[in-house]
C-alpha cells in the first residue's frame, strides 16, 4: 500500500508557530501553510495471504 508523507516535526513547529500569532493577534487573518509531501510507493499485498 503506497503512502503520502510528510515531516511531522516541521508540521508541529508550523503549527505552534500558528497558534502563538493567533494568541498573539485573535482577529488576524487565517493563513495557511503548505508543507512538502512525497509519496512511498510499495507493492500491493507484501505480506502472503492467511490460509
Amino acid at each position: 500500500m503506497s503512502v503520502i508523507s510528510y515531516d511531522p516535526l516541521e508540521l508541529g513547529r508550523r503549527a505552534a508557530t500558528l497558534a502563538m500569532e493567533r494568541i498573539g493577534d485573535p482577529s488576524g487573518f487565517v493563513r495557511q501553510i503548505t508543507l512538502p509531501t512525497w509519496i512511498i510507493e510499495r507493492g500491493t499485498g507484501e505480506r502472503p495471504p492467511f490460509d
